[in-house]
């Protein structure tokens, strides 16, 4: 008899053949480097506001770190409920590059803004 959390992340493991939904436990946002970089100017701006005691301090500290975390939850609620299915691809040799056709559906009645698939920098 396997363990339920064993079976559960067998469910989530790909590779997938058909069509996945972007549910609410499929969207990851994790930091890139400027992500990063904001979150270490704001610890150097807390640590400055409480060694020095600046009020204004503190309210720009906080207030910056509630944008970014309407920015955060902004951008997972537009992945949230997306639909992605794997669209045909044409046949090629070895060693030819291949192609693949993603296909997003809006099941909501949500605006999407700014969706863009890209690999290595640019976007197809």
């Amino acid at each position: 008899m396997r363990n339920p959390a064993f079976n559960f992340m067998l469910r989530r493991s790909g590779p997938y053949d058909g069509e996945v939904v972007l549910d609410k436990n499929r969207v990851y946002i994790l930091p890139t480097n400027i992500g990063l970089l904001f979150c270490l100017l704001l610890i150097i701006l807390l640590l400055g506001s409480v060694n020095y005691g600046k009020s204004l301090g503190f309210v720009l500290v906080f207030l910056l770190v509630g944008v970014g975390n309407v920015a955060m939850f902004a951008t997972w609620r537009n992945l949230a409920g997306l639909k992605l299915r794997a669209g045909g691809s044409s046949p090629v040799f070895s060693g030819e590059n291949a192609s693949f056709t993603v296909q997003l559906e809006n099941r909501d009645q949500l605006t999407r803004y700014s969706i863009a698939i890209s690999q290595e920098g640019q976007e197809h």
